[in-house]
């Protein structure tokens, strides 16, 4: 997908995509021309979600950029189940929203666990820790909808077909610090 096409589905700018890259805030990186994935607009548009969130994360977009590269292989692996939750919305389902994909970060005491799933998947994960510090969570249906809407809207829906990659091909932002401790060393 070229950069154009990239900036259609986020709506982003040259200026706020030079100004996020040399921040590192890309959540996905583009490493060649023209190397920008539907995935990868996704994942821009969760990191907006998140960084327009009332609850103070919108003032740190590093943080939310570091969630969502450790959601990225759970959005991979889940990527039937959101395309399932998008139609269930659409189509008007009484229990659409019992089908909603979120994404997030559970903070314990023992540490930060990503997450990906339904409300009933959070519940059992939250069942499961006894001390839940914090969460932060928002939902992936809704941004994976407006995706959906704007490459309609912009004639490319088509490349959206088969647009979740594998999930070993991404680094989280836990293994990077963990590789940049072992460089620093």
């Amino acid at each position: 997908m070229n950069r154009a096409k990239f900036f259609e589905l986020t709506r982003l700018n040259a200026d706020s995509h030079t100004a996020l890259r040399g921040r590192d805030q890309e959540p996905v990186r583009v490493e060649e021309r023209n190397g920008y994935t539907p995935f990868g607009a996704l994942a821009v548009l969760i990191a907006d979600s998140f960084a327009s969130a009332p609850d103070g994360l919108g003032s740190n977009r590093s943080l939310v950029t570091g969630i969502v590269r450790d959601c990225l292989p759970l959005l991979c692996a889940a990527g039937a189940d959101i395309e399932a939750s998008y139609a269930a919305f659409m189509a008007g389902a009484d229990d659409a929203a019992d089908s909603f994909i979120y994404a997030g970060r559970i903070a314990t005491q023992q540490g930060n666990t990503p997450f990906v799933g339904t409300v009933s998947d959070m519940a059992a994960a939250l069942a499961a820790e006894p001390r839940v510090l914090r969460l932060a969570m928002v939902n992936v249906t809704i941004a994976y909808t407006v995706l959906e809407k704007r490459a309609g809207r912009a004639g490319f829906e088509g490349e959206l077909a088969s647009m979740w990659p594998d999930p070993k091909t991404f680094e989280t932002a836990t293994e990077r610090k963990e590789t940049t401790r072992k460089v620093a060393v």
